[in-house]
C-alpha cells in the first residue's frame, strides 16, 4: 500500500492529526530479494530520523535536504536508468566535485564512504549517469541484450546502496555535520586528507 504520512500536533497530551497524505512509495527493484525487517532495521531507522530532527533544529543545511528530496524521488521513479542518474547526483550532493574533474572525484571522494577498492565500479556508474545526464542514454541501450538490462539494473540497486549508506554515514556521523552544512564548508572538508576525513 501507498505509505501515510500524518502531520499535527501534541496538545493535552494527546496527538492531533490536522493532516493526511500519501507518500511516494519505493519502487522495487526486479531480481532482488527484499530483506526482511528486523529490529536493527527499525533502531537504525529511528536512530536517523533523530539525527535528521537534531540537524534540523540546529539549522540544518539546505544541501543536504536536496539530496534527501533526489533520493526519495529516485526511490519512486521505476525506470532503472533515472534511477541511476538520480542516485548518483545525492552522491554528488555530497562529494561536492568541481567543475572538470567530476567524474575523478566521483571515484576517488567516495573511498571516504565505501572504501577504495570500487573505482571502476564508481566510474561506470558515472559514465552512465553522464549519458542519461546529456540525452545520450542511447549509446549504451543499442544493441538491446539481456546481459545489458541485468548489468543495469545490478547498477541501479548498487547506486541506490551507496548513495542511502553515504547519507546515513553523514547523518549517524555527528561530527560531519559542520562539514556538511553548507557548500563553503564542504569544499574545506573535501580538501582535508583522507586520514582527517575519518
Amino acid at each position: 500500500d501507498e505509505p501515510l504520512l500524518l502531520t499535527g500536533s501534541v496538545r493535552g497530551g494527546h496527538a492531533e492529526v490536522r493532516q493526511v497524505r500519501t507518500v511516494s512509495k519505493a519502487i522495487h527493484i526486479a531480481g532482488l530479494i527484499p530483506e526482511s525487517l528486523t529490529p536493527s532495521h527499525l533502531e537504525t531507522a529511528g536512530a536517523v530520523a533523530s539525527a535528521l530532527y537534531e540537524w534540523d533544529s540546529t539549522g540544518g543545511s539546505w544541501r543536504f535536504n536536496k539530496v534527501l528530496h533526489i533520493y526519495a524521488a529516485a526511490r519512486a521513479n521505476t525506470d532503472y536508468l533515472e534511477r541511476i542518474h538520480q542516485f548518483s547526483r545525492c552522491i554528488d550532493g555530497l562529494i561536492l566535485p568541481e567543475a572538470g574533474k567530476t567524474r575523478r572525484q566521483f571515484m576517488s571522494r567516495t573511498e571516504t564512504f565505501i572504501g577504495g577498492r570500487e573505482h571502476s565500479l564508481m566510474g561506470s556508474i558515472y559514465d552512465i549517469r553522464s549519458l542519461v545526464e546529456h540525452l545520450r542514454e542511447y549509446e549504451m541501450l543499442e544493441p538491446p541484450s539481456r546481459q545489458s538490462r541485468e548489468e543495469l539494473c545490478r547498477k541501479a540497486a548498487l547506486i541506490e546502496y551507496i548513495a542511502r549508506h553515504c547519507i546515513s554515514h553523514v547523518l549517524l556521523t555527528k561530527s560531519l555535520w559542520p562539514h556538511f552544512s553548507n557548500p563553503a564548508a564542504l569544499e574545506a572538508f573535501w580538501k582535508l586528507s583522507k586520514d582527517d576525513r575519518g
